[in-house]
């Protein structure tokens, strides 16, 4: 599997969102479920990315 510029650039702009988020509240993220953080990232970002991206950390936190 091949990963372009730009999707590189993308994942590095949503792996950033996720350590921001992470680091303002570990608490609230940790006691989240993973459906919890997928809805959270879905309301706050209607870019599927976003979901992927809660799903992924769900999955490591």
């Amino acid at each position: 599997m091949e990963i372009t510029l730009s999707q590189l650039c993308k994942l590095s702009e949503i792996l950033h969102v996720a350590v921001s988020e992470l680091l303002s509240s570990p608490s609230s993220a940790a006691e989240m479920s993973t459906e919890e953080r997928v809805a959270a990232a879905q309301a706050n970002h209607p870019d599927p990315t976003m979901a992927a991206r809660a799903r992924l950390l769900g999955d490591e936190y």
